[in-house]
């Protein structure tokens, strides 16, 4: 994505190109790209970043509690 857009192609086409809907992106760019730019390294890092925070992969404190017992 980041070398067709470097290359001054639209985002329809670049869709077209990659076979997505060409909403994902503009969501894309939105997310991980800065001043119209995406940035392949950025966008990876990102990723990432939020998914080792993510809620699903947390265990609360009151179950390690409880686990760890009196």
């Amino acid at each position: 994505m980041s070398a067709l857009l470097e290359k001054g192609v639209s985002i329809p086409e670049i869709a077209k190109t990659v076979e997505c809907h060409h909403s994902i992106l503009y969501r894309e760019l939105r997310c991980c790209g800065t001043k119209g730019q995406c940035s392949p390294d950025t966008a990876q890092q990102l990723a990432k970043t939020k998914r080792a925070n993510a809620s699903k992969y947390r265990i609360p404190k009151e179950r390690v509690d409880f686990m760890s017992g009196p």
